[in-house]
């Protein structure tokens, strides 16, 4: 419907896999030419898929950092995208314990949420 379901940045959730449509038709621009298009233009999609990576990256750096200050060294799983929900479960506190008192160093939400 076309209707935004967030107000703000703080509760802006990304959207993944399962939030597609089963019946998803879109298209932009049909039956109109473009002289000026750019074809296999290299300069377009690449560099800001490397800096998204680049950027997950230095979250899981900065939760593994907080770990191993909080005594937690082992290997730890943080799913993409690095929502806000999934980086406060990876940094494990005495908060995380108490929500997932059996799981919480392994604990990851799953979804867009």
């Amino acid at each position: 419907s076309g209707e935004l379901f967030t107000h703000g940045v703080d509760t802006y959730k990304i959207p993944s896999f399962s939030d597609v449509p089963i019946d998803f038709r879109v298209s932009l621009l049909s039956d109109s030419l473009n002289p000026r298009a750019i074809y296999s233009s290299k300069g377009i999609g690449e560099p800001p898929v490397l800096l998204s990576a680049s950027a997950f990256f230095a979250l899981k750096q900065a939760c593994q950092a907080y770990r191993e200050a909080q005594g937690l060294s082992d290997y730890f799983t943080l799913h993409s995208p690095a929502t806000v929900a999934r980086l406060r479960m990876a940094c494990v506190d005495e908060f995380t314990r108490r929500a997932c008192a059996d799981e919480h160093e392994t604990f990851q939400p799953r979804g867009s949420y």
